[in-house]
């Protein structure tokens, strides 16, 4: 009898001890808080919103088609439009004119670019006449033959930009987009009517090819 009550209190003491080690696994201290200006103005962090910039339409316009018996004095004329949404922010573009004119040309390839709200089109554009050759006798007994073809703005507007094409350089005009905005823009390329160097441009081509492209807001 006295073994079963040692075995007994054997298992109880075990037991005990068990417990003691489970309560002390579960056992820790809370540290105290206490909380202040617990509403939801403060417990959120702020909304922050991100600027919108114009979204930008461009286009290109009408086609100009190749010419195989151009003289000097003949034109192209090419209507381009640039639209903005509305937005927080202008965004810019950038069109790159990049031509590819034979040497012979020289200079006598020239540019102007003007720009007008589409809201006036009505009184103020760009337009060129009809293509008419005109022959012209020469001191030399020789006949000369020119385009009469002329282009001309209405409605006292100037180019943003002009200039003299030259081989394959780039010229290129950055253009800020304003939100809702509708701009027109009035191209005109003209081989210009230069008596001295005329004759070397004879059986010559040149063209100039358009790009756009959107130029990143770096500052807010």
């Amino acid at each position: 009898m006295e073994r079963k009550n040692t075995i007994l209190l054997t298992v109880i003491a075990i037991a005990t001890l068990l417990v003691a080690v489970v309560g002390a696994t579960f056992a820790y201290f809370t540290a105290g808080l206490t909380i202040q200006n617990d509403n939801k103005d403060n417990t959120s962090a702020a909304d922050v919103t991100t600027k919108v910039f114009v979204n930008t339409t461009f286009d290109y316009g009408n086609k100009i088609n190749p010419l195989d018996d151009a003289i000097p004095g003949h034109a192209d004329l090419k209507t381009m439009k640039v639209t903005g949404s509305d937005g927080d922010e202008a965004a810019t573009i950038k069109l790159t004119m990049t031509p590819n004119i034979a040497t012979e040309f020289g200079d006598d390839v020239k540019y102007k670019l003007y720009s007008v709200n589409t809201s006036e089109i009505e009184t103020k554009k760009v337009t060129c006449t009809e293509s008419t050759r005109v022959a012209v006798p020469g001191d030399d007994g020789n006949v000369n033959y020119s385009d009469s073809m002329t282009c001309s703005a209405t409605g006292d507007i100037s180019p943003v930009i002009n200039g003299s094409f030259s081989g394959q350089t780039p010229v290129e005009y950055t253009i800020t987009v304003e939100p809702n905005s509708d701009v027109t823009y009035f191209l005109v390329v003209q081989y210009e009517n230069d008596p001295s160097s005329a004759q070397a441009a004879q059986g010559k081509t040149y063209k100039v090819d358009l790009k756009v492209e959107n130029v990143p807001n770096k500052n807010a």
